[in-house]
């Protein structure tokens, strides 16, 4: 190769094989295809040259600076990149690597996935330690404070001598300026312990004791006080007093014993900088107390100055330095670290600084030093520092080793840090920009240097003493962003050392943390300080386990950091497990506002899933949480607490809110220009117009707010009140701008968690509500099952709860699973590539023989894999070395063609496709490791499989990624299990018989000659309908089974030369059979006899013919169906026909397999050869083997447009088989019906599996069943396939039975759950020809699925059932529940057996539905033993709703008229199905017939929704004719101290209304107040609700008892005067209940408010509750939860409503268009009312409402003079003075027209129902407006008196008022209502002179008792006469008792009575009156009952 063709290709991969060219070009930061010149490309080694080097990478260079130096001689930029490649080794740095602008454009990278590490760690060589007994003098002089015991266990290290820098222990903290720690020594890579007590767990107030807490800084920052201090001024602020209590006697010389005068009030800043006192022989030099010490979220530190032994005896520690905070005991979490004299275990270190000593003090793991790798942390700076570059790239390598951070990025634009490993390092692992250095609390705070467009990703960062990245950028006065970008990286253990130093820090404008995976850390994980960032997809796990009111994702303190979203992403145990803490998941705190929250999962958050601290205008969407149990845990917290407002102090607002949006000049007028805190802190009116403008669509008051503070600001306490004061002046003045929270928190879902928390508002309550859309449309999915949300992936089922939610559904799903995935986070290409390369060298051996190829494959492939290149390209050059290395088994790609005519040396590509399906499903499975989704491509053609093609767990998607199996666009693959027969040659030359050889044990039951199936040799005629040529067997009866013997026609017997292959196929009723005849014996085998067959045949010859086993004794032994006749009365003569002989074979394709010689014959078409056609055979009974296990599902495997085709089943072939149903064969049987039986093979089998789809697929020539989801397959999916020309069943689903060892009648409900067939689509299918070879077959069968949905499904030309769903002939509970059969056209089917039905179901199927499904062209066949019917309900079917269902033409051989229920009837509901009604007869059949079957161009989801949508609204029939109201506002009210009304309804479901724990004077004035729009009537009130009895209970006879249940429904017009709409039945004592109470208003209402009040415990009439718990604690006592209140209107609307402005003192009525059939020829009346004004509209014939026309009258109502004419007008009655405006318009254009409006005002004394046309024409005083001319539309006005009653007419033929608006002229005061609220009536209401029963049923029986349950329809007390009698009716026992009824409630009942015979129980009033509507015995005798009639005359009489 020339070296030109080397330079031109540059770094691109090239192979010779096909004259292919792959080419592989550098990706810069701006994905720009790049070539790198050769020149460029420099390495660098540890082992280098460290002088003259060339850079080659034959002579590197030594250091990466020299490196760097070179390229900067070259001629670098934007189109000239540069590389340094770094070879394997470690890069120890004595100064940070320092890159600037003259290093843009170059990529520093490990080279070909070699190791590569910088680390600024100090190796400690093993033999420098020296044992501590073994050295001496004063450098080690500390040695005496060493515990005792351990001084022969610790080595020492001299760092001094060694020149390694001690560094120091700095004061460091929350909120104090951040110093680099101390070294950290780590040993095999693991980090040591700094010395320290307690080595396990902290120090708290039970050790300490805290005299004086120190100073508190806190107080002194700016927006605390006017006087506030300087950091230098905090720092030197007194440090706090200690006293011990509880610490081992080493705490006294923690520190010297430093005595200075007034040490209580010393400040820090006169101490001596060190204890003059301290003798390191005695005392430690440099202790300090380190963590918690006032609030368990920020950390501090204090150095230990001085401990003295005190007058009082005690030793008090005395502290330098302040914590931030001051000292909390209940917060006091400390250690002591740094301490030699704690050093005390293994893994423990210690630094002596002492007077220079530089000794580290080492106790080592095991005791062993040598053979470790020790190294200290010792560097202090930046490994990496860039400054002003653009386009730098760092890939491959890893950081550790510094007490500084990592990288550092300053101003840098486009620069990228990409597959690196960063770890061990001190502070943050990487740094874009930097902050101010002012404390966050400040106004002034500020970022800068972040740079534009910088990128890390697909980073691990771990073990790090600080954060992960700090990401600054863009400029928060301008919003301009910064595009800043952290994405794919994994992060873990973070934040060590210090708090609030997350894994991602995203602070300035518009930066992002995207598809990040963060784990195991102990405090937030992400924090936001600035505007418009995005955390996106980021998975979140186990953090905040060491902080308090803390979250992972966290921001907070300022109002102005608006904008930012937080979405998709997955947050998991947050503190789960110590819930009691307040954690959350996502913390907006003090005043962070206008944060958008939406598509989060939160899962085991220990407080809070959301929680929001004073902000303002956040919006919380879409979320889901679940499994919240913590005490504090509420899926979402509006976080008013009493101690904070939504507006914070007066210094936080101005200085932070106001600063940013006002001007220089401003702050000059202010003053505040000066102030140190905010000195510059402010903006130009340019920006601030950008803010406004940005941001005034999500937060439209912030520009009122600019301008109004300002004047606020002189208001002073009043407004803006300090800390601790909540005057309600805040709210009050009009001026403040305190603000409400506008929190919008609209479709969010949670699961098994508790409801909205908020803490409170104002003490005063003067808190204004939340927004309107606070809490609205929340889903509360009862488990994360029915939720049907995958944890592991984020997706969530479409069999979700949330598909029948209007609020969200099909679609919302759809949307969901589109845009969630937290698969893709954390690092999307592996770091650490050794996998990769291992593979690439094992390639490189094969390629000695080709060095330039060989280098130029390895320049590129080290690009590539250090992340240069795009995945797509480092797959493509991995291929290349593997393709030439010969093992194509591991090629990485997500997309594999493959095609008949490829080959599997090829890539894989479109151009270079595989061959096999095996070649693909190795590559397939490779790349399949959840990063990417994978499909296989199949090119057309056909690939023949000699071996069944299996998918396990490892050929799914993985992490919610997809594989899919798909043919090519238009395409044709064929996946085929056939095998080609050759050698043909003339057996019979007149008969053109062929014969070919075949291999020994060969055996099939189809034959294809070129592609058509050949005919198997029978007996009778194919021609036609072959059916209508079967043969008849002899009468047969007793004998015959008694014989084992089949009666034949003699002459039906021949003499066939191969006997053991012919075959008898008898069809009996439903059942098809394969049996074969015994050995072959002319005499004994075949017995002449006689057999009367009656009528006109009489006596026959006859044959006895013997069968073989098993098939003899499974065939007669069976009880149903019986050939014999002798059982149920089926004809005993069945239909049969004889297969697979020689002497057969008489049509054209007609052939005959000998298995005796193996030998197979064909009768070849006159004058064709066979020799000249393709002859196939199957081979195979599976074809597709999806082969998962319960514990290794197949998960995500997609199947699409695909034919299979050519599959067999020999079995009964080799054992016959003798029919159960659907295609099941027995296994054993017997006369009792007990049957076993096994199941069928199939083409496609699938048996553990999870969204698995087969789409647009083709199963045709298949010799069994064709698609079968038989065991634990679940969310699936059979959509849109064809099935046809298959010899058994067309698709089946789920087990029929439990196993081959269990009886198949008996119920299949499986222990384990996981075996169940769940949540599978069979839609848009068709399936027809089925069952061409064995009879009993049915094109769609499911066994015992569970949510089913059988759908839009044709089904044709099948020999038995059409749909059968269900088995089993049960009525116990079994696996079944919830299946649909749905909108299916199904015609043309029994077309061989009968008994059948076109839908066929069995046993008991729960909330079950066949609907909307079109039944035609069925027909009685001769052969039929039995009757057949459309819809066949068979034994037990159970629990189905049957509804519109349309059958045609179905015959007349039918069992209940088109629909059968064989003695189920009542257990199904039946109604509105049109049966043998024609299609086309009306609209409602015509949409039947036309919408059954095929639906082109919907989604299966759609269809699927469709379905379930229809059963959801014929089960809930109530939520069919009313439209459910949503409320305006809904809020909880509670009055009583102690008791809370928690958990508002929304107006939705699932929603809970609870108190616990209250005593009997509690629950006064408590309710749920919703506030609607008072304007659409309230016709029904639905409540569900549930009464739990608590545990809690101090006497033992009364557990969980409740003294009484009753809640009042009130509405009200105005919220003060109410009245009652209805009273919640009460419950009985000590019992718990759920039922729903409904309530029809007689006269609907349009209240405003409506209120769900408990006013007390329930004495006399008072309703109220009483939930009696003797105590509150524990958990909780009695509940009672409101899961739905529903308001409902009727679904009519009225034509004409109203609403008032009252800005414009306007009432405007609205017209909407009448209802649909509203009869014009008829009078009517439409009316609305309101407090501003009535009206009512008289209607008659041609006149009509709508919102076009508004009001059109057809014809005039008064004459020119006023006289009244036709009886159409419009009432007013308004409650002000005022003016009525009409506009007036002509439908039709007009000319020479006038009209004008008529007013006749009838005073106050009228009311609407005394005007008429008669009393308008007696007079009233008329007032009348100008005309209206020219056809000119105008308004015309009428001033009108308040309380007056006007009557409006108009004159004009065919006239339309338009609009009609009522505007008020006079003050509206409502006057106060003084009317006292009346007491409610507590006079009982008599019960009605009814006639009295009691309804009763008996549940169980046992032998000492049973159990009944009944009911009354009044209240009151009945006698209950329990009986047993004998079988002659003598009475054997009898109790009675007194039973006390609560009106239509009904009761269990238990009675203790020896039943030792038959049982009856009866109710009386008293001894001579009977109540018992119906009389309850069992079902032996009823004339039993008798002996109790005169047992009660007996009772009488005494």
């Amino acid at each position: 190769m020339s070296k030109k063709l080397i330079t031109t290709i540059l770094t691109g991969v090239v192979f010779m094989s096909n004259m292919h060219i792959a080419t592989l070009p550098v990706k810069a930061a701006n994905n720009s295809d790049l070539s790198v010149p050769l020149e460029n490309i420099v390495y660098v080694s540890p082992n280098g040259n460290a002088e003259n080097a060339d850079g080659t990478i034959d002579d590197p260079f030594s250091a990466v600076e020299a490196a760097r130096d070179y390229l900067r001689t070259k001629d670098i930029g934007k189109d000239s990149r540069g590389i340094i490649y770094l070879r394997e080794g470690t890069y120890h740095v004595t100064n940070s690597i320092s890159l600037t602008s003259e290093d843009s454009y170059v990529t520093y990278a490990a080279y070909k996935g070699e190791s590569v590490e910088i680390t600024g760690s100090a190796t400690l060589e093993n033999g420098k330690f020296k044992k501590l007994s073994e050295v001496s003098g004063e450098k080690y002089s500390s040695q005496t404070r060493l515990p005792s015991g351990v001084a022969d266990k610790v080595y020492v290290y001299d760092l001094g001598a060694a020149g390694i820098p001690v560094g120091d222990v700095y004061k460091n903290g929350f909120n104090w300026t951040k110093q680099p720690p101390q070294p950290e020594l780590i040993v095999n890579g693991e980090l040591q312990i700094l010395a320290r007590y307690p080595n396990n767990g902290t120090i708290t107030k039970s050790h300490l004791e805290i005299p004086n807490k120190g100073g508190v800084p806190r107080d002194y920052f700016f927006d605390k006080t006017d006087y506030s201090k300087t950091y230098e001024e905090m720092l030197a602020m007194n440090g706090p007093v200690f006293c011990i209590k509880n610490l081992p006697d080493s705490a006294h010389i923690w520190a010297g014993a430093y005595d200075y005068d007034n040490v209580y009030s010393a400040v820090n800043g006169d101490m001596p900088a060190v204890n003059p006192l301290n003798d390191n022989t005695k005392y430690e030099t440099d202790g300090w107390l380190s963590g918690y010490f006032a609030n368990e979220y920020g950390n501090d530190n204090v150095q230990m100055y001085s401990v003295r032994l005190h007058t009082d005896g005690k030793y008090y520690i005395y502290c330098k330095y302040p914590s931030l905070y001051g000292v909390s005991a209940n917060s006091l979490k400390v250690s002591a670290i740094n301490l030699l004299c704690e050093l005390d275990s293994a893994g423990e270190y210690y630094i002596d600084r002492y007077n220079d000593n530089n000794v580290l003090y080492y106790y080592p793991q095991n005791g062993v030093i040598d053979n470790q790798s020790i190294t200290l942390n010792a560097f202090d700076k930046p490994l990496v520092t860039m400054e002003n570059a653009e386009e730098i790239q760092i890939s491959g390598i890893r950081f550790t080793g510094t007490t500084n951070s990592g990288i550092t990025m300053t101003d840098c634009e486009l620069c990228t840090i990409s597959g690196c490993e960063l770890y061990n390092i001190s502070m943050d692992a990487i740094k874009i920009g930097d902050n101010n250095g002012m404390i966050t609390a400040d106004s002034g705070y500020d970022t800068f240097g972040g740079g534009h467009n910088n990128t890390v990703a697909n980073c691990v960062i771990h073990d790090m003493g600080h954060g992960g990245i700090y990401m600054a950028g863009g400029d928060r006065k301008s919003l301009e962003r910064g595009n800043n970008m952290v994405k794919n990286c994994e992060f873990y253990n973070v934040s060590r050392l210090e708090t609030y130093t997350p894994a991602i820090y995203l602070e300035g404008v518009g930066n992002t943390a995207q598809d990040n995976y963060i784990h195991d850390a102990p405090h937030m994980v992400i924090q936001i300080m600035g505007n418009d960032m995005l955390v996106t997809r980021n998975k979140i796990i186990n953090t905040c386990y060491n902080a308090n009111d803390m979250a992972p994702i966290y921001i907070g303190r300022d109002w102005t950091w608006l904008g930012n979203e937080i979405s998709y992403n997955y947050i998991e145990n947050v503190r789960y497990s110590t819930s009691t803490d307040f954690d959350f998941g996502i913390y907006m705190d003090d005043n962070a506002s206008g944060v958008i929250i939406h598509h989060n999962i939160f899962n085991k958050i220990g407080g809070n899933a959301i929680y929001s601290n004073k902000g303002y205008g956040h919006y919380v969407v879409d979320n889901i949480v679940v499994d919240g149990t913590g005490p504090y845990y509420r899926y979402l917290t509006n976080g008013y607490h009493s101690w904070a407002r939504p507006v914070p102090n007066e210094k936080s607002l101005k200085y932070r809110f106001y600063d940013i949006l006002r001007t220089y000049d401003e702050a000059v007028a202010a003053g505040d220009e000066s102030k140190e805190a905010t000195k510059g802190y402010w903006n130009t009116q340019e920006n601030i117009n950008k803010w406004i403008e940005h941001y005034n669509t999500l937060y439209n008051e912030l520009d009122e707010y600019s301008k109004k503070s300002a004047y606020a600001f002189d208001l002073g306490a009043k407004c803006f009140p300090t800390e601790g004061d909540n005057s309600s002046a805040t709210w009050t003045d009009q001026n403040s701008i305190a603000a409400q929270a506008n929190m919008t928190t609209v479709r969010n879902i949670t699961v098994n968690t508790k409801d909205l928390w908020n803490l409170g508002g104002f003490y005063n309550n003067v808190n204004p509500s939340d927004a309107e859309t606070y809490d609205v449309k929340r889903h509360k999915a009862a488990s994360i099952s029915a939720l049907g949300l995958d944890l592991s992936t984020g997706k969530i089922s479409s069999n979700s709860s949330l598909a029948k939610d209007a609020n969200y559904g099909p679609k919302w799903i759809a949307e969901w699973n589109k845009n969630y995935s937290i698969s893709e986070a954390g690092v999307s290409w592996p770091i650490n590539k050794q996998h990769l390369w291992r593979k690439i060298t094992e390639a490189e051996a094969l390629l000695e023989s080709n060095s330039e190829l060989k280098s130029l494959l390895e320049k590129a492939h080290a690009a590539a894999s250090d992340g240069l290149a795009s995945q797509a390209e480092v797959d493509a050059a991995y291929n290349t070395l593997i393709l030439n290395s010969g093992n194509q088994d591991v090629l990485m790609t997500d997309t594999i063609y493959v095609s008949p005519n490829g080959d599997d040396s090829n890539t894989g590509t479109k151009d270079s496709p595989l061959k096999t399906l095996a070649a693909a499903q190795r590559v397939a499975r490779i790349n399949s490791d959840g990063s990417k989704d994978v499909t296989v491509v199949l090119r057309g053609g056909e690939y023949n499989i000699s071996d069944t093609l299996c998918f396990t767990s490892e050929d799914g998607g993985k992490n919610g990624r997809k594989v899919t199996w798909k043919g090519y666009e238009s395409e044709i693959p064929v996946i085929s299990g056939v095998t080609e027969l050759t050698g043909w040659s003339i057996y019979d030359a007149d008969k053109n018989i062929y014969c070919a050889s075949v291999p020994e044990g060969f055996n099939t039951r189809q034959l294809y000659i070129n592609g058509e199936k050949a005919l198997r040799s029978r007996n009778i005629s194919y021609s036609g309908n072959t059916y209508n040529h079967l043969k008849r067997t002899c009468e047969l009866g007793l004998n015959s089974r008694n014989n084992r013997e089949i009666y034949f026609y003699r002459d039906d017997i021949a003499d066939w030369n191969n006997f053991e292959n012919v075959e008898f196929h008898l069809i009996t009723a439903w059942t098809d059979n394969v049996l074969r005849f015994a050995k072959y014996d002319k005499e004994n085998n075949f017995k002449p006899t006689t057999v009367n067959n009656g009528g006109s045949e009489g006596v026959v010859d006859a044959a006895a013919v013997k069968l073989r086993e098993p098939e003899s004794t499974r065939l007669f032994n069976r009880a149903h169906p019986d050939i014999t006749g002798t059982t149920l009365g089926y004809k005993s003569r069945s239909y049969y026909y004889l297969e697979n002989a020689y002497e057969f074979i008489d049509e054209d394709n007609e052939w005959y397999l000998d298995t005796i010689e193996n030998k197979i014959y064909c009768k070849a078409p006159a004058g064709s050869d066979m020799n000249d056609v393709r002859v196939t055979a199957p081979a195979l009974e599976t074809l597709i083997n999806i082969d998962g296990s319960n514990q290794n599902r197949v998960c995500n495997l997609n199947f699409e447009n695909i034919v299979f085709e050519g599959s067999t089943w020999t079995r009964p072939s080799e054992e016959g088989l003798v029919g159960g149903q659907a295609s099941q064969y027995m296994l054993t049987s017997s006369l009792a019906n007990k049957v076993t039986a096994y199941h069928t093979p199939s083409a496609f089998y699938a048996q553990y599996a999870d969204s698995l789809n087969i789409t647009g697929c083709t199963f045709r020539k298949i010799g069994s069943t064709a698609i079968d989801l038989y065991l634990g397959v679940t969310n699936s999916n059979i959509f849109g396939n064809e099935v046809y020309d298959t010899a058994g069943n067309g698709i089946s689903v789920a087990k029929f039975f439990q196993d081959e060892d269990t009886e198949y009648h008996e119920a299949y409900n499986p222990t384990d759950k996981s075996e169940i067939c769940e949540n599978i689509n069979v839609i848009n299918n068709t399936v027809h020809d089925i069952g061409t070879e064995y009879e009993g077959a049915v094109a769609i069968a499911a066994g015992y699925p569970k949510n089913i949905v059988v759908a839009h499904n044709e089904v044709y030309n099948a020999p038995y059932s059409g749909i059968s769903v269900g088995f089993g002939w049960t009525s116990k509970d079994n696996a079944m529940d919830s299946n649909i059969i749905f909108a299916n056209r199904v015609h043309n089917v029994g077309l061989v057996s009968c008994d059948f039905g076109a839908i066929y179901t069995l046993s008991k199927q729960p909330q079950s539905l066949c609907a909307r499904n079109y039944i035609y062209d069925l027909s009685q066949k001769p052969w039929y033993d039995y009757g057949y019917t459309a819809i066949y309900f068979d034994e037990q079917t159970e629990g189905y709703t049957i509804k519109e269902n349309l059958t045609y033409n179905v015959g007349n051989n039918l069992w209940g008229n088109g629909i059968n229920f064989n003695g189920c009837k009542a257990k199904n509901t039946a109604t509105d199905n049109y049966l043998n009604t024609n299609p086309n007869s009306n609209e409602i059949v015509s949409a039947i017939s036309a919408e059954a079957g095929i639906a082109a161009g919907k989604s299966c989801a759609e269809l699927e929704a469709e379905a379930e949508q229809y059963i959801y609204d014929i089960l809930h029939p109530e939520y069919n004719t009313y439209i459910r109201i949503t409320p305006t506002k809904v809020s909880a009210t509670a009055a009583d101290s102690g008791s809370s009304a928690e958990y508002a309804i929304d107006g939705k479901a699932d929603t809970v209304y609870t108190l616990s724990g209250q005593t009997a004077n509690s629950m006064a004035n408590q309710y749920l107040l919703i506030e609607f729009d008072g304007e659409t009537p309230i016709d029904r009130i639905v409540i569900d609700r549930q009464y739990h009895a608590g545990g809690i209970t101090q006497y033992d006879h009364w557990p969980d008892w409740c003294l009484a249940v009753g809640c009042e429904l009130q509405g009200s017009f105005d919220g003060e005067n109410w009245e009652t709409i209805g009273v919640m039945n009460s419950y009985p004592e000590g019992t718990g209940d759920t039922t729903q109470d409904i309530y029809e208003l007689d006269n609907p209402q349009a209240y405003k408010y409506v209120r769900y009040i408990r006013t007390k415990y329930k004495s006399g009439s008072d309703y109220g509750v009483w939930l009696w718990s003797p105590s509150k604690g524990g958990d909780g006592g009695n509940r009672l939860n409101v899961q739905d209140i529903s308001f409902y209107s009727k679904t009519t609307p009225l034509p004409v409503t109203g609403s008032y402005d009252a800005n414009t003192t306007t009432y405007t009525w609205t017209f909407a268009n009448e209802p649909e059939g509203t009869d014009t020829a008829q009078s009517r009346n439409y009316e609305t009312k309101d407090k501003i004004a009535d009206l009512r509209l008289v209607l008659r014939s041609g006149d009509y409402v709508s919102n076009a026309a508004g009001i059109h009258f057809n014809d005039k109502s008064v004459g020119d003079s006023g006289s009244i004419q036709n009886s159409r007008y419009i009432l007013v009655k308004p409650t002000y003075d005022g003016t009525l405006s009409a506009t007036i318009e002509f439908p039709t254009a007009k000319s020479n027209v006038k009209c004008r409006l008529y007013a006749y005002d009838y005073g106050t004394g009228a009311d609407f129902d005394s005007i008429d046309e008669t009393l308008a024409a007696k007079g009233g005083t008329m007032a009348t407006t100008p005309d209206i001319t020219n056809a000119n539309a105008a308004t015309r006005t009428l001033n009108l008196q308040g309380g007056h009653t006007y009557a409006i007419y108009t004159y004009q033929r065919a006239s339309n008022i338009s609009a009609l608006s009522y505007k008020v002229t006079e003050e509206i005061v409502p006057e106060p209502d003084t009317t006292p609220t009346p007491e409610p009536d507590v006079t009982p209401t008599p019960e009605p002179d009814v006639k009295q029963w009691v309804e009763a049923e008996i549940t169980s029986v046992s032998a000492d008792g049973i159990s009944v349950n009944a009911k009354s329809n009044t209240n009151g007390e009945y006698k209950m006469i329990t009986a047993v009698y004998d079988e002659n009716g003598t009475l054997l026992s009898v109790k009675i008792r007194q039973v006390e009824f609560e009106k239509d409630v009904p009761r269990e009942i238990n009675v203790d009575i020896e039943v030792s015979g038959n049982v009856a129980v009866f109710f009386w009033k008293d001894e001579m009156t009977p109540v018992s509507e119906k009389i309850v015995y069992d079902d032996f005798d009823k004339d039993g009952l008798f002996p109790i009639m005169n047992y009660m005359k007996k009772i009488s009489m005494n």
